[in-house]
């Protein structure tokens, strides 16, 4: 990114013509803006990874952080042709830990679903609780993944081939990750035959 910004940057001060300039001036931009998120997301990542990152852990409730977050992606599912399945217990699931980093990790799951499932598939969002343990788990319709990237997938910037056309930075799992270990848990990938499936278990009942 910086290599194509320092030439969109030299290309937009020599010409005289206002348009050509424009061009390149717009390019820069949307170069800096991709890389100031990059920076941002190893930022969080890192302070995550450090146990710098957030306030002191709260007790909250895992249901209604699920609930809330799933509930407003769903006009994104309906706007993409997509079927989205919530279920959420009724009853409060507590956990204890960072609600923004939680929010973070559900916000990173669902929106790969969606993402990464064609119109007319689907997408489901559910949370249970057994034996004090919160599971947490999306699944969809996608395009899966390949088997020898699943050993892969939560580091840092690796992205599964079938991926490489659609955009992201490859630090999303390894933020999901990385949250999850943070809160005593951890998470899983699979591929189910349909698509994939995510799984996050939590301490929960505390």
């Amino acid at each position: 990114p910086l290599t194509a910004l320092r030439t969109n940057l030299e290309l937009a001060a020599g010409p005289e013509d206002a348009a050509p300039q424009n061009i390149y001036l717009a390019r820069a931009q949307g170069q800096v803006a991709r890389l100031t998120n990059l920076t941002d997301e190893l930022l969080q990542l890192s302070r995550v990874e450090t146990g710098i990152a957030g306030a002191a852990p709260q007790r909250f409730d895992l249901a209604a952080l699920v609930r809330g977050l799933a509930e407003a992606q769903a006009a994104r599912a309906e706007q993409a042709g997509l079927a989205f399945d919530l279920a959420v217990p009724a009853a409060p699931v507590w956990v204890v830990g960072q609600p923004e980093q939680l929010s973070a990790l559900v916000d990173n799951l669902v929106d790969n679903a969606l993402k990464f499932t064609p119109a007319d598939g689907a997408v489901t969002v559910r949370l249970a609780v057994a034996e004090g343990t919160a599971l947490f788990a999306v699944e969809d319709t996608g395009i899966g993944i390949p088997a020898d990237d699943l050993p892969k997938l939560f580091r840092r910037f690796h992205r599964a081939r079938n991926a490489a056309a659609i955009p992201g930075s490859g630090l999303g799992l390894a933020y999901v990750k990385a949250v999850a270990e943070r809160h005593g848990g951890s998470v899983m990938a699979e591929n189910t035959g349909r698509g994939a499936r995510f799984t996050v278990t939590l301490p929960a009942g505390q």
